[in-house]
């Protein structure tokens, strides 16, 4: 065992064992965190204390040479490795206090975070994203994996390429767009931005506090509400099915849907105010049903392509 102490900053402890070799540092002082990873995954946790701790197990020998330094107030880490190819695996662990500053980059390594107050930006080729129990500003981005959001608040901004997006129990304003992975929302409260280019997007007991979009390219676009819209919504498919329920709440707005006279259909639980046929897309029909049901203050659009466009309640 090698010990190296420096005063009042940090302190480094390394443990090197035939299977795995281990890192502690501490420091104090820090505001900001950079850290880049070529696979290895991160947990990000709260302190009890103001300082920052680092840990690090890996698997990967003398091949990995991690990079822990303090400029100033912020902590730079990264992954450096000696060959061009290596085997093994490294786990990071950061313990820091609430109101950092942090950046979170790597090729294949995911990140958790968990029960902290942050501002907080993530890009990772293929990892996966988890937020639990967390309030900040959030911004991820994931080429392929997953991204799950437990008990969220703030302002969150998710890009997934291939990967799904999961939202649970979460509150803020919500930004979520997914290539070809599915978008689900449950139990959450939000001003909401829900996009997948050929995934599903399904919503359950979702409570609007501002305006909101629900698209999908290909997929099915369902949305389940808390309680009746008090701000416009917009439910959309460009192939699949798009469907509005009010989950037993009264139908107050102004509705206008829409669907391909071809191979759409339109259903609502209310005769229409008028009905039009529009040429939108070149040779193709596009039928337009509009109602006004109560005051009309609140728009709300149901639309699909060649699906089934409809609002229940």
């Amino acid at each position: 065992m090698k010990i190296v102490v420096f005063p009042l900053l940090m302190i480094v402890l390394w443990v090197s064992s035939s299977n795995a070799q281990q890192l502690h540092k501490s420091f104090t002082g820090i505001k900001k965190i950079r850290m880049s990873t070529t696979s290895g995954d991160c947990l990000l946790k709260k302190s009890n204390s103001s300082s920052v701790t680092v840990d690090l197990e890996h698997t990967f020998g003398e091949a990995l040479s991690p990079e822990v330094e303090q400029n100033g107030d912020v902590l730079e880490i990264r992954e450096i490795f000696r060959s061009g190819s290596s085997r093994g695996n490294s786990k990071w662990t950061i313990t820091i206090p609430d109101g950092m500053d942090v950046r979170f980059s790597s090729g294949s390594g995911g990140i958790e975070v968990a029960q902290l107050s942050l501002d907080l930006k993530v890009n990772t080729g293929s990892g996966n994203f988890t937020l639990a129990t967390v309030k900040g500003d959030v911004k991820g981005s994931s080429g392929s994996g997953n991204v799950s959001v437990d008990n969220y608040a703030g302002e969150l901004n998710i890009n997934s390429g291939s990967g799904e997006i999961a939202v649970r129990k979460s509150e803020g304003d919500m930004n979520l767009n997914g290539g070809s992975g599915n978008i689900r929302i449950a139990d959450s409260k939000a001003s909401f931005s829900a996009n997948s280019g050929s995934g599903n997007v399904i919503g359950s007991n979702v409570t609007l506090t501002g305006g909101s979009k629900f698209n999908s390219g290909s997929g099915d676009a369902e949305i389940l509400l808390a309680v009746a819209p008090s701000y416009n919504i917009s439910v959309n498919s460009g192939s699949g099915d798009s469907q509005l329920d009010f989950n037993g709440a009264k139908i107050e707005g102004e509705v206008v849907m829409k669907a391909n006279k071809k191979n759409g259909i339109i259903k609502a639980p209310f005769d229409f105010d008028k009905t039009e046929e529009l040429n939108e897309h070149g040779d193709q029909v596009i039928v337009k049903k509009t109602a006004i049901k109560g005051n009309g203050n609140i728009k709300i659009a149901v639309s699909t392509g060649s699906g089934a466009a409809v609002l229940k309640n």
